[in-house]
């Protein structure tokens, strides 16, 4: 299973692949079994990247003041990081790639 943004972002970091029928029970047991350490580094680099996976609204295009916008004091960073930005990333190195062929 491959995720969005797999190829310039470290999502080992901050995901756990975890089939869906082990949800429950056994996805909870393998949490408590890993160090406070682990899980708060898991929580904090999702956090670090979670705006790559948000798709600011169009007004969001315009100018607005950031420090009043409740989506910008959780995305800072969301001109530079989000999900349409993350797309044309990927989709500019298959252009560069397809050049090649």
């Amino acid at each position: 299973l491959e995720l969005p943004f797999e190829d310039f972002l470290d999502v080992s970091s901050f995901v756990i692949k975890w089939p869906m029928e082990n949800v429950g029970n056994q996805l909870i047991e393998f949490l408590a079994q890993r160090p406070d350490s682990v899980l708060e580094s898991y929580m904090e680099s999702g956090r670090s990247h979670r705006c790559w996976y948000v798709y600011p609204p169009l007004l969001h295009e315009v100018d607005t003041d950031p420090s009043s916008d409740e989506l910008y004091q959780v995305c800072p960073r969301l001109r530079k990081e989000n999900a349409f930005l993350g797309i044309m990333r990927l989709l500019e190195r298959k252009t560069k790639t397809s050049r090649t062929l």
